[in-house]
C-alpha cells in the first residue's frame, strides 16, 4: 500500500476515535493483520455493537482487505464500509485515491 494511503487511514482513524469518545463511547481501536486470531481476540472481548471498518490492506495487500469484514461477519458484528463480496468496488475506490495524490 501507498505510505501516504496508510497514514491517510490511521489520521482517519484517531478522528474518528476522537469523536466516538465526545459521543461518550469508548473506541477501540484493533489493527488488522494476518493474526486474525489476536483480532478475534480484541473484537471479542470489546463486544462492539459497530465497527468503523477502515481497512484497506493486509500485510500490504489490498487484495487481503476483505478479510476484514469477513471476520467481522463469522463474528456477527456489525459494520460500516463494504460487505465481504464488495471488494472490487474498495480496490476502485484505493486506485482512484492514488490517481487523485500524483501530480
Amino acid at each position: 500500500m501507498h505510505l501516504l494511503t496508510r497514514k491517510d487511514v490511521l489520521v482517519q482513524r484517531d478522528e474518528i476515535a476522537e469523536s466516538i469518545k465526545r459521543l461518550g463511547y469508548k473506541p477501540v481501536k484493533v489493527a488488522m493483520t494476518l493474526d486474525l486470531e489476536a483480532a478475534k481476540n480484541l473484537l471479542t472481548a470489546a463486544k462492539p455493537f459497530k465497527v468503523v471498518n477502515l481497512v484497506e490492506s493486509i500485510d500490504g495487500s489490498d487484495r487481503l482487505m476483505r478479510i476484514a469484514p469477513a471476520l467481522l461477519d463469522s463474528l456477527s458484528i456489525d459494520y460500516t464500509g463494504s460487505e465481504c463480496g464488495r471488494d472490487c468496488h474498495d480496490r476502485k475506490q484505493i486506485l482512484a485515491k492514488r490517481l487523485m495524490k500524483q501530480p
